[in-house]
């Protein structure tokens, strides 16, 4: 959570970019610009982990949910930046 109870939406987030073909396997990483936030609130929450063969987060155990901070937000979701890509020769 950034500062003042705002979602800190411009750190650096990632993922891995997989498209079933075999020639595309990368880690990449991407900052959101443009926020504006609308509103932000902590409340209830449900945490809702969608099985994936690629990313197995699904099957860690949740053994409590504490706490869930929503914001609704405009922003903007640039292109991102390759920081690894699994198939170029080391």
């Amino acid at each position: 959570m950034g500062s003042a109870g705002r979602p800190s939406a411009s750190a650096t987030n990632w993922f891995r970019r997989v498209d079933g073909r075999p020639e595309i396997c990368q880690l990449v990483a991407y900052n959101l610009i443009d926020i504006v936030v609308k509103g932000s609130w902590i409340g209830p929450g449900r945490l809702h982990l969608v099985p994936h063969v690629n990313a197995p987060v699904a099957d860690l155990p949740v053994k409590k949910l504490t706490i869930a901070h929503h914001f609704v937000a405009d922003l903007t979701l640039p292109y991102g930046r390759v920081i690894y890509d699994y198939n170029r020769e080391a």
